[in-house]
C-alpha cells in the first residue's frame, strides 16, 4: 500500500507540480505486495540552495574580467585568483560531488603541459611570471575547466545559475560597450575610458581593455543568453532575449572582425546541432536586417566606422609576417619549437621583408592559436593539442540521445558547438591571451561533455540529501512530503 507523510494539502502541492515518486522498478499500487521498503524524495527542484562552490565558481568568473587591471581599483590580487581555487578546493572536499573516471583527454591535457613545462626549463623561463601567467591562463586554467566544469554543474539547476551568471556578464559589457560609444562619461570602471590604459582606444574594449577579448567574452554571453531565453524560466528567459541582441551589438562595437566571423560561423554550427533553433531562422533574418537598415538611417557614423575597421589592412600585414616567421621557425625547430612564450621578441631572427608586403612591426605575438603552439613547443605538442580540442571540446558538441534527468544538455550541446566554434575561428586570426575567453568556452565544453566522455555516475547521497542527478534539497513544498512503501 501506499502511504504519504505529511499534510494532504501538502501532498496535493507535490501532484500539482506534476511529481511522482518511483519504487524501486515500478509503482506500488494499493493491494499489491511490495518487494522492499524504500523511500525516496520527491523530485529535487532548480529552487534548491546550490553548494558554496558553485556561487563561488560564478563570481570567479564574474571577477575574470577584472584580470589584469584589478590594482586600478584599489584591489592587491584579482578576486579570481582566490575565488576559482576555492571553489576547487571546498568541491574536492565536498563527499557528495559527481565522481570522475580518468580518461583519454585528462590524459593528454596532462602530457601537453608536462611538455610545455620542460620546454619552459629547457629554455630557462620556467621562473619567469609572465610565461608562469601565460601557461596558467592559455593551458592549465581551461583545461581545469573543463574537467570539473561537468562536476561543479552536475545538475539542471546549477547549470541554470550559470547560465544566468553569463547572461548578467552579457548585460553589463553590453551596456557597457554602448557606453562607450555612445556616452564614456558614465562607463564604470573609469579605466576603461582612459587612452593610456590597454589598447584599441576607440573601440568597445570594456573592463579588458581590449577589443578581442571583449568581442569573444560578449559572443560567448550572447550565446548563453540565448539558452537562458529557451528555458522558460519566468523574468530570466526574458532578460535572455534582451541580453542576446544587446551582446551582438556589442560584438559589432568592439571592431573585431575575427569574433565577427567567429559569431557567424557559431551560429551556423548551432543551427546544424540543434534542429529546434531551425524554426527561429525566418525571426533571425528579420532581426538582422532591420538591424543593418535601422544602424544604416540612425547610425551612419557607426556604419562607415565599422565599414574603414573592415577595410583596414595594416594589422593584416603585420598578422602575415609574423606567421611567415612562425613557419619558418617550425621548419628549422620542427620538434621544439622556440619554446613556451619566446616567439615574442626572438622571433625575430626569423622575420623577413617582404617584397609584397609592407612591414611595420619587426615581430609580434603569432595571430593564431594552434600555429603558437607549434611555433613554441613543436609539431609533436600541436598535435596533442589537437587531439585534446577534438576528444574534448569538439566531442562535447555532438547530439545525442536525451539523458533522464538532464533534459537541458541538448542546448548545452548546442551552446558549446557555439561557442568552440567561435573560439576556433577567432584563434585562427588572434592569440586569445586574455583568461576569460578561455575560461568560458573551456567551461562551457566541459558542462556539455557531462555523460559524453569521462562523467556520469553521481556519488551515493546520504539520507535527506539531493537525489543522484537532480538539483540540491527541494523547496519546502517538496520537503514536507515523503512517500514511502510499506509492505
Amino acid at each position: 500500500m501506499r502511504v504519504t507523510t505529511g499534510g494532504q494539502a501538502t501532498a496535493e502541492a507535490v501532484r500539482a507540480e506534476g511529481s511522482t515518486a518511483v519504487i524501486g522498478e515500478r509503482s506500488i499500487s494499493r493491494g499489491a505486495t511490495p518487494q522492499r521498503r524504500t523511500v525516496a524524495h520527491a523530485p529535487a527542484s532548480r529552487w534548491a540552495r546550490p553548494p558554496v562552490y558553485v556561487v563561488l565558481m560564478i563570481l570567479g568568473l564574474a571577477a575574470n574580467l577584472l584580470s589584469g587591471h584589478s590594482h586600478r581599483l584599489g584591489l592587491p590580487i584579482s578576486p579570481d585568483r582566490i575565488l576559482i581555487p576555492l571553489a576547487l578546493i571546498l568541491l574536492w572536499r565536498d563527499p557528495n560531488r559527481t565522481r570522475a573516471r580518468w580518461g583519454a583527454v585528462a590524459t593528454l591535457m596532462v602530457l601537453f603541459v608536462a611538455w610545455t613545462l620542460a620546454s619552459m626549463i629547457w629554455h630557462g623561463n620556467l621562473l619567469t611570471p609572465s610565461t608562469q601567467f601565460a601557461l596558467l591562463d592559455r593551458t592549465v586554467m581551461p583545461f581545469v575547466m573543463f574537467l570539473v566544469g561537468p562536476l561543479i554543474f552536475s545538475t539542471t539547476g546549477r547549470r541554470d545559475l550559470l547560465l544566468k551568471g553569463l547572461t548578467a556578464m552579457g548585460l553589463y559589457l553590453g551596456v557597457t560597450a554602448v557606453l562607450e560609444v555612445f556616452a564614456p562619461q558614465l562607463v564604470f570602471p573609469r579605466y576603461i575610458v582612459d587612452p593610456e590604459v590597454g589598447m584599441h582606444f576607440g573601440r568597445a574594449r570594456g573592463p579588458f581593455a581590449g577589443a578581442e577579448a571583449m568581442a569573444m567574452t560578449l559572443a560567448v554571453c550572447m550565446g548563453a543568453a540565448l539558452v537562458l531565453a529557451g528555458r522558460q524560466l519566468p523574468r530570466w528567459s526574458t532578460l535572455g532575449l534582451i541580453v542576446a541582441p544587446l551582446a551582438l551589438f556589442g560584438v559589432v562595437l568592439t571592431g573585431t572582425r575575427s569574433a565577427w566571423l567567429g559569431v557567424a560561423a557559431g551560429i551556423l554550427v548551432a543551427l546544424v546541432l540543434s534542429p529546434a533553433l531551425r524554426r527561429w531562422i525566418p525571426a533571425m533574418l528579420i532581426a538582422g536586417t532591420s538591424g543593418v537598415v535601422g544602424a544604416m538611417i540612425f547610425l551612419p557614423s557607426l556604419v562607415q566606422s565599422i565599414f574603414e575597421r573592415s577595410a583596414a589592412n595594416g594589422p593584416i600585414y603585420d598578422r602575415l609576417s609574423s606567421n611567415a616567421a612562425a613557419f619558418r621557425v617550425i621548419s628549422d625547430l620542427p620538434l621544439t619549437g622556440i619554446g613556451w612564450r619566446r616567439f615574442y621578441p626572438h622571433g625575430s631572427e626569423w622575420a623577413r621583408q617582404s617584397d609584397a608586403l609592407p612591414m611595420n612591426n619587426a615581430v609580434i605575438e603569432v595571430h593564431s592559436v594552434i600555429l603558437s603552439r607549434a611555433t613554441e613547443l613543436g609539431l609533436p605538442a600541436v598535435v596533442v593539442f589537437l587531439l585534446i580540442i577534438v576528444l574534448g571540446p569538439l566531442r562535447s558538441a555532438v547530439p545525442t540521445g536525451p539523458i533522464p534527468g538532464h533534459p537541458d544538455l541538448p542546448g548545452w550541446r548546442a551552446l558549446s558547438g557555439y561557442a568552440v566554434s567561435v573560439w576556433l575561428v577567432a584563434g585562427l586570426f588572434g592569440p586569445l591571451s586574455n583568461p576569460m575567453p578561455n575560461y568560458s568556452v573551456w567551461l562551457i565544453a566541459g558542462v556539455a561533455s557531462w555523460g559524453l566522455t569521462t562523467w556520469a555516475t553521481p556519488a551515493p547521497k546520504p539520507p535527506g540529501g539531493e537525489l543522484a542527478g537532480e538539483a540540491d534539497s527541494p523547496p519546502r513544498a517538496y520537503r514536507a512530503a515523503r512517500t514511502t512503501s510499506v509492505p
